[in-house]
């Protein structure tokens, strides 16, 4: 069952659960002049994502698709949508462009450098969900963010 709250204005959130593993997994779908999507999930889940999306947006409208890692349940899908989407374009870091995505995916990646996740970079048009210190939340998925202590404090 595939579920979507609005988490932030135009910012939202969509839920899967598959009971034979017991997990849910889940995307963010930033809803914008630039729509991004934030993870894809894995193959199997594109039907129903696409679905929840097409809720809110004509995927085909989806500009980025942006992922924390290469992983199959971060971008198993991710050509699928590139399909969907004949504009959309992958984000990710430059290590995962030039080992993995580039490689894998129907069309090249776009690298953000290091500093895209500390200093204001222009992604998604109008907004930028990727500002400052709530970039690594929005990364790595907004429900599962912490911060972690200073190495200092850590010992």
């Amino acid at each position: 069952m595939t579920t979507v709250s609005e988490v932030a204005p135009n910012v939202f959130r969509i839920s899967t659960y598959v009971p034979e593993a017991d997990l849910e997994f889940g995307q963010f779908l930033i809803r914008d002049d630039e729509p991004l999507l934030f993870e894809t999930g894995m193959k199997a889940l594109f039907p129903a994502v696409r679905d929840a999306v097409a809720k809110l947006l004509d995927p085909a409208t989806i500009r980025w698709i942006a992922f924390s890692h290469f992983e199959s349940d971060e971008c198993g899908s991710l050509n699928e949508w590139l399909s969907a989407a004949p504009h959309a374009q992958p984000a990710c870091s430059l290590v995962g462009a030039v080992v993995s995505v580039n490689d894998f995916a129907i069309r090249p990646a776009r690298p953000l450098a290091i500093s895209a996740y500390t200093a204001r970079a222009p992604l998604l048009g109008s907004r930028d969900a990727l500002r400052g210190g709530r970039r690594h939340a929005l990364l790595h998925g907004l429900d599962a963010a912490k911060r972690r202590a200073p190495a200092a404090r850590r010992r």
